[in-house]
């Protein structure tokens, strides 16, 4: 019975060790700040990209497709996007430009694929729905934008001023405020995809779609929910707004609006902050439901703890950085350098130990926005966290050592007795 009393306090010993080992590397993580290489970008974002390129020759974009319904596309397009963001501040004549140009080829051709296409079907307001559309045509815009002009491949200008006619014209045909992704649903988020696809054509060819972006943004608007923001999701059939907006599709809306309309991205991102960025623990947050509502997570959010969203997290760090709010978005990326178990191959950077690959993805195409900042955060960042930390840590101790503790407690009133 001893023997099994002593390997049960071991047992229990080594446990809590661990969690204070934990928490203690969880801290110090919080002042994992970035660094930023002489171009600007940061110093891991090279790593995170050459992991990425290594999942995806193993087939982490299948796999990905096994998990979600876009799967295959989501993973080629954000690591595509991530090189087009790096290669905005890279020389043209550098090794590391050429290697990402490849990159990005290889991603555009995946997501233009057969294999690509045939995750979705023909729609009647657009052929292959609006999520395909739009992150296919914006992924090949931004290719383009990257590459020189006098380098840039006639067929593929060919193909992307078609598929923002395809857009344009399948808008202004369809009568409801969303063109479709799937049959009698619509996410406004991959709405915003589109209209930010046909932004990037005004700014790369002479200017067509200003007219359509505003009569686009004026019905967008009059689907707003009740705090004013645009819903997560919209049912065809159905004659108003079906869902209330929701942290990881605001997040991603907040990402892509200063491209179309700067005033009108910077009311929206307010209205992010309000109802869906707090703090939990101490830290940070963002929420997948307004503050004040409850809801499950999904596979558009991913698993919630306490509410907070994985998806809306990852994903505000650019919404933050576009849209000025450097602070939060430093913050932010502390945070999933503290929590988002890293770990480095011989590859490069990953996060979850490599068990997410589409989180590394998000994570990339997050920070690739990111350039120097031109402010520090401040020494009391995480303060509320490490007190917190440190009264678990002696809640931790004190149901080890409550015996002893108790024991010594009794020894100190004796001797008060006596």
């Amino acid at each position: 019975m001893k023997v099994i009393k002593r390997i049960w306090r071991i047992s229990v010993g080594v446990l809590l060790l661990g969690l204070l080992v934990v928490l203690l590397v969880i801290n110090g993580r919080l002042y994992s700040a970035l660094e930023f290489e002489k171009m600007g970008y940061p110093k891991d974002l090279y790593d995170q990209l050459g992991y990425l390129r290594e999942r995806q020759a193993e087939g982490a974009d299948d796999a990905m497709q096994g998990l979600f319904p876009e799967g295959y596309v989501f993973y080629n397009a954000l690591y595509g996007l991530a090189w087009a963001n790096l290669l905005s501040a890279e020389p043209k004549d550098t090794d590391r430009y050429r290697e990402g140009l490849a990159a990005l080829e290889e991603a555009y051709r995946r997501t233009s694929s057969r294999e690509a296409q045939g995750q979705f079907s023909s729609l009647q307001s657009l052929h292959l729905g609006a999520y395909y559309n739009g992150w296919n045509a914006y992924l090949l815009g931004s290719k383009l934008a990257v590459t020189p002009e006098a380098q840039r491949d006639s067929a593929e200008i060919e193909v992307f001023i078609d598929y923002c006619q395809q857009i344009a014209q399948a808008k202004e045909a369809y009568p409801a405020p969303y063109l479709t992704s799937y049959p009698d649903r619509a996410w406004p988020g991959d709405n915003v995809v589109c209209m930010a696809a046909l932004a990037l054509h005004d700014r790369l060819f002479k200017p067509s779609y200003g007219p359509l972006l505003r009569q686009w943004k004026e019905e967008m608007m009059t689907t707003a929910d009740s705090a004013g923001m645009l819903p997560f999701l919209w049912i065809e059939s159905q004659p108003e707004w079906s869902q209330v907006a929701r942290g990881s599709a605001q997040s991603l809306v907040c990402s892509f609006l200063p491209e179309i309309d700067t005033a009108w991205a910077a009311q929206q991102y307010d209205l992010f902050k309000t109802h869906f960025v707090g703090t939990r623990f101490g830290l940070p947050a963002v929420y997948e439901y307004r503050k004040g509502a409850y809801g499950l997570g999904d596979v558009d959010s991913g698993p919630l703890l306490f509410g907070v969203g994985p998806s809306a997290t990852l994903v505000a760090q650019r919404a933050a950085w576009v849209n000025g709010d450097t602070t939060l978005a430093l913050q932010l990326s502390r945070n999933i350098e503290a929590f988002g178990l890293v770990s480095h191959t011989d590859a490069g950077k990953r996060y979850l130990y490599g068990h997410l690959p589409i989180a590394d993805a998000f994570i990339a195409w997050a920070q690739s926005a990111y350039r120097t900042p031109a402010v520090t955060l401040s020494s009391s960042y995480a303060r509320s966290f490490h007190l917190r930390s440190f009264l678990l840590a002696v809640v931790l101790c004190g149901l080890f050592w409550w015996r002893r503790i108790w024991k010594w407690l009794r020894g100190m009133r004796g001797k008060e007795r006596y």
